[in-house]
């Protein structure tokens, strides 16, 4: 854990650098949209064609479209076509090839996610099952406890009775 002082050191340290950057930065020509736009170029694939794609531009590409895919709406027919096309064309493979091996992933993926949430629901109904076997005994307990409180409450009281009406030497006395 970071002390408060140390935290505020950091803080006024890099508040301090922040400030000496930013006009370093502008007096060499740099500004923070030039660096997002040179950040964008380098993650943009600027080779479209699946044939002639390097293997990390088709991963990115196939990355990019398997969350259109996933999260459907209308372009998603389109995000899948594209992977197929990449596919065929990296692994060197026919259209239909390509659209085999990616249903087959689908529908593996799709088995394990059920598998996964089935396996979710049975954990969910053991917690549940042992939760209420607990708090079964607890209420148990909880009733073992009263009855022994009764019981003891109960005897108690009698012998409170039988020593205070006690006779001595044929007097009853209090005590």
């Amino acid at each position: 854990m970071v002390s408060p002082r140390l935290a505020a050191f950091m803080s006024a340290a890099g508040s301090g650098v922040s400030q000496v950057a930013k006009p370093i930065a502008q007096a060499a020509g740099v500004s923070p949209d030039m660096i997002q736009e040179q950040a964008q170029a380098f993650l943009q694939s600027t080779n479209t064609d699946p044939a002639t794609m390097s293997p990390q531009d088709a991963q990115k590409e196939i990355g990019t479209n398997l969350v259109t895919y996933a999260r459907g709406g209308a372009d998603a027919p389109a995000a899948k076509e594209r992977i197929i096309n990449i596919i065929a064309a990296q692994r060197k493979i026919s259209h239909d090839e390509a659209a085999k091996q990616f249903n087959d992933a689908q529908a593996k993926l799709t088995q394990t996610r059920d598998q996964a949430v089935q396996t979710a629901k049975n954990a969910a109904d053991a917690s549940a099952a042992a939760a209420s076997k607990t708090a079964f005994a607890g209420f148990g307990v909880l009733l073992l406890g009263l009855i022994a409180a009764v019981i003891g409450g109960s005897l108690a009281v009698q012998r409170r009775l039988l020593v205070t009406h006690r006779t001595v030497d044929g007097r009853a006395v209090q005590t």
